[in-house]
Protein backbone atom coordinates (compact mmCIF):
# COMPACT_ATOMS: atom_id res chain seq x y z
CA UNK A 1 0.00 0.00 0.00
CA UNK A 2 1.62 3.30 -0.75
CA UNK A 3 0.41 7.26 -0.52
CA UNK A 4 1.73 10.58 -0.93
CA UNK A 5 1.51 12.81 0.77
CA UNK A 6 -0.44 16.34 -0.64
CA UNK A 7 -0.16 19.19 1.61
CA UNK A 8 4.57 20.10 1.80
CA UNK A 9 6.36 20.36 -1.08
CA UNK A 10 8.33 17.30 -0.48
CA UNK A 11 6.06 14.08 -1.64
CA UNK A 12 6.63 11.08 0.98
CA UNK A 13 5.73 7.75 0.11
CA UNK A 14 4.72 4.99 2.48
CA UNK A 15 4.73 1.57 1.86
CA UNK A 16 3.15 -1.62 4.12
CA UNK A 17 2.80 -4.99 3.15
CA UNK A 18 1.21 -7.95 4.78
CA UNK A 19 2.82 -11.31 4.34
CA UNK A 20 1.58 -13.19 7.18
CA UNK A 21 -2.38 -13.07 7.80
CA UNK A 22 -2.54 -15.59 10.61
CA UNK A 23 -2.98 -13.50 13.64
CA UNK A 24 -6.27 -12.11 15.03
CA UNK A 25 -7.39 -9.87 17.30
CA UNK A 26 -7.73 -11.37 20.77
CA UNK A 27 -9.13 -9.43 23.31
CA UNK A 28 -7.85 -8.84 26.80
CA UNK A 29 -11.13 -10.51 28.33
CA UNK A 30 -9.39 -13.83 27.08
CA UNK A 31 -7.23 -13.55 29.99
CA UNK A 32 -6.93 -12.21 33.63
CA UNK A 33 -4.08 -11.18 35.82
CA UNK A 34 -3.25 -14.72 36.79
CA UNK A 35 -2.09 -14.83 33.53
CA UNK A 36 0.72 -11.99 33.50
CA UNK A 37 4.20 -12.53 35.26
CA UNK A 38 4.36 -8.89 35.06
CA UNK A 39 2.41 -5.17 34.74
CA UNK A 40 -0.66 -5.47 34.24
CA UNK A 41 -3.94 -5.92 31.55
CA UNK A 42 -4.49 -3.20 29.06
CA UNK A 43 -6.75 -0.50 29.78
CA UNK A 44 -6.66 2.17 27.01
CA UNK A 45 -6.77 1.15 23.11
CA UNK A 46 -3.11 1.87 22.58
CA UNK A 47 -1.83 -0.77 25.06
CA UNK A 48 -1.19 -4.61 24.78
CA UNK A 49 -0.17 -7.89 26.40
CA UNK A 50 2.47 -9.84 24.92
CA UNK A 51 4.95 -12.77 25.96
CA UNK A 52 8.32 -11.54 26.01
CA UNK A 53 11.43 -13.14 27.50
CA UNK A 54 13.13 -9.14 27.91
CA UNK A 55 11.18 -7.80 31.03
CA UNK A 56 12.66 -4.66 29.79
CA UNK A 57 9.75 -4.87 27.31
CA UNK A 58 7.44 -3.32 29.67
CA UNK A 59 6.52 -0.06 28.64
CA UNK A 60 8.62 -0.04 25.15
CA UNK A 61 6.30 1.02 22.08
CA UNK A 62 5.43 -0.93 19.04
CA UNK A 63 4.19 -0.40 15.71
CA UNK A 64 0.72 -2.83 15.04
CA UNK A 65 -0.99 -2.99 11.52
CA UNK A 66 -4.87 -4.09 11.19
CA UNK A 67 -6.26 -5.52 8.18
CA UNK A 68 -9.82 -6.87 7.49
CA UNK A 69 -10.29 -7.23 3.68
CA UNK A 70 -13.90 -8.49 4.94
CA UNK A 71 -15.45 -5.48 5.86
CA UNK A 72 -12.85 -2.90 5.23
CA UNK A 73 -11.77 -1.94 1.67
CA UNK A 74 -9.32 -4.48 0.39
CA UNK A 75 -6.45 -1.32 0.49
CA UNK A 76 -7.63 -0.24 4.55
CA UNK A 77 -5.68 -1.12 7.19
CA UNK A 78 -5.45 0.72 10.46
CA UNK A 79 -1.54 1.39 12.02
CA UNK A 80 -1.72 2.14 15.63
CA UNK A 81 1.52 2.48 18.21
CA UNK A 82 0.68 0.53 20.80
CA UNK A 83 2.75 0.42 24.13
CA UNK A 84 3.44 -2.92 26.15
CA UNK A 85 2.01 -2.76 29.42
CA UNK A 86 1.67 -6.56 30.45
CA UNK A 87 4.17 -9.66 29.62
CA UNK A 88 2.72 -13.21 29.62
CA UNK A 89 3.90 -15.72 31.97
CA UNK A 90 3.62 -18.76 29.06
CA UNK A 91 5.53 -18.81 26.06
CA UNK A 92 2.74 -17.91 22.99
CA UNK A 93 3.04 -15.58 20.36
CA UNK A 94 -0.69 -14.24 20.91
CA UNK A 95 -1.09 -10.70 21.54
CA UNK A 96 -3.92 -9.26 23.55
CA UNK A 97 -5.69 -6.19 23.18
CA UNK A 98 -8.15 -3.88 25.01
CA UNK A 99 -11.67 -4.12 24.86
CA UNK A 100 -12.66 -1.06 23.40
CA UNK A 101 -9.80 -1.74 20.46
CA UNK A 102 -11.47 -5.23 19.91
CA UNK A 103 -14.83 -3.24 19.83
CA UNK A 104 -14.30 -0.76 17.37
CA UNK A 105 -12.98 -3.67 15.22
CA UNK A 106 -16.10 -6.15 15.58
CA UNK A 107 -18.76 -3.47 14.05
CA UNK A 108 -19.47 -5.31 10.79
CA UNK A 109 -20.21 -1.98 8.32
CA UNK A 110 -22.92 -3.77 6.61
CA UNK A 111 -25.01 -0.98 5.99
CA UNK A 112 -21.94 0.89 4.55
CA UNK A 113 -21.93 3.85 6.77
CA UNK A 114 -20.63 7.15 5.22
CA UNK A 115 -18.95 9.84 7.05
CA UNK A 116 -19.69 13.71 5.76
CA UNK A 117 -16.66 15.36 7.39
CA UNK A 118 -17.57 19.27 7.45
CA UNK A 119 -14.33 20.80 8.11
CA UNK A 120 -14.01 24.92 8.76
CA UNK A 121 -10.84 26.48 6.48
CA UNK A 122 -9.83 29.86 7.23
CA UNK A 123 -8.27 31.40 4.10
CA UNK A 124 -6.25 34.52 4.06
CA UNK A 125 -5.76 36.24 0.38
CA UNK A 126 -1.84 36.75 -0.16
CA UNK A 127 -2.72 39.95 -2.12
CA UNK A 128 -5.67 41.89 -0.39
CA UNK A 129 -5.16 40.27 3.25
CA UNK A 130 -8.94 39.49 3.29
CA UNK A 131 -9.65 36.52 5.59
CA UNK A 132 -12.67 34.40 4.91
CA UNK A 133 -13.70 31.31 6.74
CA UNK A 134 -15.90 28.70 4.70
CA UNK A 135 -17.15 25.31 5.26
CA UNK A 136 -15.60 22.19 3.28
CA UNK A 137 -17.14 18.97 2.86
CA UNK A 138 -15.81 15.86 2.56
CA UNK A 139 -17.54 12.20 2.07
CA UNK A 140 -15.73 9.31 3.35
CA UNK A 141 -16.25 5.84 3.88
CA UNK A 142 -14.73 5.76 7.03
CA UNK A 143 -13.84 3.06 9.70
CA UNK A 144 -14.54 4.34 13.18
CA UNK A 145 -11.63 3.30 16.02
CA UNK A 146 -12.20 4.42 19.71
CA UNK A 147 -9.36 6.62 20.89
CA UNK A 148 -9.10 6.94 24.76
CA UNK A 149 -6.91 9.56 24.65
CA UNK A 150 -9.63 12.12 22.89
CA UNK A 151 -11.61 14.10 24.80
CA UNK A 152 -15.73 13.45 24.31
CA UNK A 153 -16.67 15.89 21.89
CA UNK A 154 -12.82 15.16 19.72
CA UNK A 155 -12.33 13.43 16.52
CA UNK A 156 -9.00 12.59 14.37
CA UNK A 157 -8.88 11.95 10.98
CA UNK A 158 -6.10 9.86 9.36
CA UNK A 159 -3.38 11.21 7.38
CA UNK A 160 -5.13 9.87 4.02
CA UNK A 161 -8.18 12.10 4.66
CA UNK A 162 -6.12 15.23 6.64
CA UNK A 163 -4.28 15.75 3.36
CA UNK A 164 -7.68 15.65 0.75
CA UNK A 165 -8.36 18.57 3.28
CA UNK A 166 -5.34 20.33 1.51
CA UNK A 167 -6.53 20.39 -2.10
CA UNK A 168 -7.57 23.78 -2.53
CA UNK A 169 -8.01 23.50 -6.62
CA UNK A 170 -4.97 25.31 -7.90
CA UNK A 171 -5.18 28.20 -5.78
CA UNK A 172 -2.49 26.92 -3.04
CA UNK A 173 -0.22 30.04 -4.35
CA UNK A 174 -2.41 32.64 -4.08
CA UNK A 175 -3.87 32.46 -0.56
CA UNK A 176 -2.99 31.05 3.33
CA UNK A 177 -5.15 28.44 4.66
CA UNK A 178 -5.44 27.00 8.00
CA UNK A 179 -7.69 23.81 8.86
CA UNK A 180 -9.76 25.47 12.39
CA UNK A 181 -10.94 23.02 15.20
CA UNK A 182 -14.65 23.43 14.99
CA UNK A 183 -15.78 20.66 12.36
CA UNK A 184 -19.45 18.77 11.96
CA UNK A 185 -19.25 14.81 11.52
CA UNK A 186 -22.53 12.91 10.22
CA UNK A 187 -22.72 9.78 10.15
CA UNK A 188 -25.56 8.10 7.24
CA UNK A 189 -25.90 4.74 5.55
CA UNK A 190 -26.01 4.07 1.57
CA UNK A 191 -26.54 7.69 0.77
CA UNK A 192 -29.23 8.10 2.71
CA UNK A 193 -30.43 10.63 5.46
CA UNK A 194 -27.85 11.13 8.44
CA UNK A 195 -29.14 9.62 11.82
CA UNK A 196 -26.11 10.84 13.50
CA UNK A 197 -24.81 14.73 13.14
CA UNK A 198 -22.37 16.10 15.99
CA UNK A 199 -20.38 19.57 16.40
CA UNK A 200 -16.91 18.28 17.11
CA UNK A 201 -13.50 19.54 17.60
CA UNK A 202 -10.55 18.28 15.27
CA UNK A 203 -7.17 17.07 16.58
CA UNK A 204 -4.85 17.28 13.80
CA UNK A 205 -1.99 15.30 14.68
CA UNK A 206 -1.16 12.63 12.46
CA UNK A 207 -1.61 9.17 13.34
CA UNK A 208 0.06 5.30 11.90
CA UNK A 209 -3.74 5.34 10.19
CA UNK A 210 -2.66 5.61 6.53
CA UNK A 211 -6.67 4.83 5.11
CA UNK A 212 -9.83 6.74 5.47
CA UNK A 213 -9.57 6.09 9.45
CA UNK A 214 -11.35 8.36 11.96
CA UNK A 215 -10.70 7.88 15.77
CA UNK A 216 -13.24 8.86 18.27
CA UNK A 217 -14.04 9.60 22.03
CA UNK A 218 -15.89 6.44 23.10
CA UNK A 219 -18.72 8.23 23.77
CA UNK A 220 -19.47 9.51 20.36
CA UNK A 221 -18.52 5.91 19.00
CA UNK A 222 -21.60 4.61 21.16
CA UNK A 223 -23.85 7.42 19.91
CA UNK A 224 -22.71 6.57 15.98
CA UNK A 225 -23.72 2.47 16.77
CA UNK A 226 -26.46 3.19 19.17
CA UNK A 227 -28.49 1.07 17.30
CA UNK A 228 -25.74 -1.86 16.23
CA UNK A 229 -25.88 -4.57 18.86
CA UNK A 230 -22.66 -6.70 19.06
CA UNK A 231 -24.66 -10.21 19.62
CA UNK A 232 -21.79 -12.02 18.00
CA UNK A 233 -18.33 -13.24 19.83
CA UNK A 234 -15.37 -14.86 19.20
CA UNK A 235 -14.51 -17.85 21.73
CA UNK A 236 -10.91 -19.50 21.42
CA UNK A 237 -10.50 -22.73 22.30
CA UNK A 238 -7.32 -24.08 23.72
CA UNK A 239 -7.70 -27.73 22.40
CA UNK A 240 -10.63 -28.90 19.63
CA UNK A 241 -11.23 -31.91 22.02
CA UNK A 242 -12.77 -29.55 24.31
CA UNK A 243 -15.20 -28.28 21.47
CA UNK A 244 -18.13 -30.12 23.02
CA UNK A 245 -18.05 -29.24 26.43
CA UNK A 246 -17.42 -25.20 25.45
CA UNK A 247 -20.46 -25.32 22.92
CA UNK A 248 -22.49 -27.16 26.04
CA UNK A 249 -21.09 -24.69 28.62
CA UNK A 250 -22.02 -22.04 26.55
CA UNK A 251 -25.41 -22.84 25.51
CA UNK A 252 -26.37 -23.88 29.21
CA UNK A 253 -25.34 -20.12 29.86
CA UNK A 254 -27.95 -18.85 27.30
CA UNK A 255 -25.84 -18.67 24.33
CA UNK A 256 -26.34 -20.07 20.94
CA UNK A 257 -23.02 -21.43 19.85
CA UNK A 258 -21.39 -23.32 16.93
CA UNK A 259 -17.86 -24.45 15.81
CA UNK A 260 -16.59 -22.51 12.83
CA UNK A 261 -14.43 -25.71 11.70
CA UNK A 262 -17.53 -27.79 11.76
CA UNK A 263 -19.61 -25.96 9.88
CA UNK A 264 -16.61 -24.60 7.48
CA UNK A 265 -16.85 -28.24 6.45
CA UNK A 266 -19.21 -28.93 2.75
CA UNK A 267 -18.71 -32.34 2.63
CA UNK A 268 -17.53 -35.90 4.11
CA UNK A 269 -13.87 -36.91 3.65
CA UNK A 270 -14.64 -40.54 2.28
CA UNK A 271 -11.02 -41.45 2.88
CA UNK A 272 -11.28 -40.41 6.55
CA UNK A 273 -14.76 -41.54 7.02
CA UNK A 274 -14.09 -45.12 6.20
CA UNK A 275 -11.00 -45.14 8.64
CA UNK A 276 -12.90 -43.59 11.67
CA UNK A 277 -15.91 -46.45 11.21
CA UNK A 278 -12.78 -49.00 11.10
CA UNK A 279 -11.81 -47.83 13.98
CA UNK A 280 -15.33 -48.10 15.47
CA UNK A 281 -15.79 -51.54 14.20
CA UNK A 282 -12.08 -52.99 15.55
CA UNK A 283 -12.96 -51.42 18.95
CA UNK A 284 -16.56 -52.47 19.05
CA UNK A 285 -15.00 -56.18 18.47
CA UNK A 286 -12.00 -55.92 20.46
CA UNK A 287 -14.45 -54.64 23.62
CA UNK A 288 -16.57 -57.54 23.25
CA UNK A 289 -13.47 -60.17 23.24
CA UNK A 290 -12.17 -58.57 25.70
CA UNK A 291 -15.29 -58.47 27.82
CA UNK A 292 -15.94 -62.17 27.76
CA UNK A 293 -12.06 -62.81 27.84
CA UNK A 294 -12.16 -60.80 31.08
CA UNK A 295 -15.22 -62.92 32.12
CA UNK A 296 -13.80 -66.20 31.14
CA UNK A 297 -10.18 -65.40 33.02
CA UNK A 298 -11.63 -64.37 36.39
CA UNK A 299 -13.76 -66.89 36.68
CA UNK A 300 -10.64 -69.17 36.19
CA UNK A 301 -9.03 -67.14 39.20
CA UNK A 302 -12.29 -67.66 41.33
CA UNK A 303 -11.74 -71.38 40.70
CA UNK A 304 -8.01 -71.43 42.50
CA UNK A 305 -9.72 -71.00 45.28
CA UNK A 306 -12.34 -72.91 45.57
CA UNK A 307 -10.81 -74.45 48.74
CA UNK A 308 -11.60 -71.36 51.17
CA UNK A 309 -15.20 -71.83 49.79
CA UNK A 310 -15.42 -75.55 50.94
CA UNK A 311 -13.13 -74.80 54.25
CA UNK A 312 -16.10 -71.83 54.96
CA UNK A 313 -19.11 -74.40 53.97
CA UNK A 314 -17.38 -76.86 56.38
CA UNK A 315 -17.92 -74.50 58.86
CA UNK A 316 -21.65 -73.86 58.10
CA UNK A 317 -21.99 -70.84 56.25
CA UNK A 318 -24.98 -71.89 53.62
CA UNK A 319 -24.86 -70.71 49.99
CA UNK A 320 -26.64 -67.96 50.28
CA UNK A 321 -23.93 -66.45 52.59
CA UNK A 322 -21.48 -67.56 50.15
CA UNK A 323 -23.24 -66.47 47.50
CA UNK A 324 -22.90 -62.86 48.88
CA UNK A 325 -19.18 -63.02 49.64
CA UNK A 326 -18.63 -63.49 46.14
CA UNK A 327 -20.44 -60.62 44.34
CA UNK A 328 -19.12 -58.26 47.45
CA UNK A 329 -16.15 -59.04 46.96
CA UNK A 330 -15.83 -59.01 43.31
CA UNK A 331 -17.62 -55.59 43.12
CA UNK A 332 -14.95 -54.18 45.80
CA UNK A 333 -11.95 -54.91 44.37
CA UNK A 334 -13.06 -53.55 40.86
CA UNK A 335 -13.74 -50.43 42.26
CA UNK A 336 -10.70 -50.23 43.87
CA UNK A 337 -8.64 -51.12 40.65
CA UNK A 338 -11.05 -49.11 38.81
CA UNK A 339 -10.22 -46.34 40.74
CA UNK A 340 -6.09 -47.04 41.09
CA UNK A 341 -6.04 -47.23 36.84
CA UNK A 342 -7.94 -43.87 36.70
CA UNK A 343 -5.82 -42.00 38.60
CA UNK A 344 -2.48 -43.69 37.49
CA UNK A 345 -3.74 -42.62 33.75
CA UNK A 346 -4.66 -39.13 34.27
CA UNK A 347 -1.13 -38.81 36.19
CA UNK A 348 0.53 -40.17 33.17
CA UNK A 349 -1.19 -37.63 31.24
CA UNK A 350 0.16 -34.64 32.91
CA UNK A 351 3.18 -35.74 30.99
CA UNK A 352 2.82 -38.19 28.30
CA UNK A 353 1.31 -36.53 25.64
CA UNK A 354 0.48 -39.68 24.20
CA UNK A 355 -1.83 -40.98 26.88
CA UNK A 356 -3.07 -36.86 27.12
CA UNK A 357 -4.29 -37.33 23.60
CA UNK A 358 -6.97 -40.32 24.69
CA UNK A 359 -7.98 -38.93 27.95
CA UNK A 360 -8.77 -35.16 26.77
CA UNK A 361 -11.25 -36.53 24.72
CA UNK A 362 -12.85 -39.05 28.11
CA UNK A 363 -15.43 -37.39 29.57
CA UNK A 364 -16.93 -38.12 32.70
CA UNK A 365 -19.66 -40.58 31.00
CA UNK A 366 -17.07 -42.56 29.32
CA UNK A 367 -15.03 -43.19 32.65
CA UNK A 368 -18.76 -44.28 33.98
CA UNK A 369 -19.35 -46.61 30.71
CA UNK A 370 -16.04 -48.42 31.26
CA UNK A 371 -16.35 -48.77 34.99
CA UNK A 372 -20.04 -50.32 34.22
CA UNK A 373 -18.34 -52.78 32.28
CA UNK A 374 -15.73 -54.17 34.14
CA UNK A 375 -18.28 -54.12 37.17
CA UNK A 376 -20.54 -56.12 34.78
CA UNK A 377 -17.48 -58.04 33.83
CA UNK A 378 -16.94 -59.15 37.73
CA UNK A 379 -20.34 -59.57 38.52
CA UNK A 380 -21.06 -62.41 35.68
CA UNK A 381 -17.61 -63.65 36.57
CA UNK A 382 -19.00 -64.33 40.26
CA UNK A 383 -22.26 -65.72 39.16
CA UNK A 384 -20.32 -68.01 36.38
CA UNK A 385 -18.29 -69.29 40.02
CA UNK A 386 -21.04 -69.22 42.49
CA UNK A 387 -23.02 -71.93 39.82
CA UNK A 388 -19.87 -73.63 39.41
CA UNK A 389 -19.54 -73.60 43.52
CA UNK A 390 -23.02 -75.16 43.78
CA UNK A 391 -22.38 -77.62 41.50
CA UNK A 392 -19.27 -78.77 43.18
CA UNK A 393 -21.02 -78.66 46.72
CA UNK A 394 -24.21 -81.08 45.20
CA UNK A 395 -21.16 -83.40 43.97
CA UNK A 396 -19.19 -83.52 47.33
CA UNK A 397 -22.50 -84.47 49.36
CA UNK A 398 -23.84 -86.97 47.01
CA UNK A 399 -20.27 -88.65 47.15
CA UNK A 400 -20.20 -88.21 51.13
CA UNK A 401 -23.61 -89.65 51.02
Amino acid sequence: LSYESMHSDVIEKKELVFKKKNQYVHSCTCIDESDLSSGRLPEKVNEIVLYSEDKDMLGKEIDFYFYRPNYWSTADYVGIKMTVVGILKEDESQVYFSENLAKSFNVLYEHNYYTDLTIHRETTDKETGELTVKEVLNKVAATYIINDNLEDDQIKISDMIFNDLWITDGRATTVEETILEEAVVGVRYNNGDAPYTANVRLVQEGSLNYEEIVEVSEKIFNEIFAGYDNIQCSVFIRDYAYTDQVIQALADNGYEALSVIRYSATGYNDSKLQEKMLMIGISAGATVVIFFLGIFVLTGMFRMKKGDFFILRSLGLDNTVLKKVNYINVTVLTVISLILVITVVNILAIGNDTVNDIVKYMTPMHFVYVSAICILMGVLSAFRFNRYLLKTFRITILREE
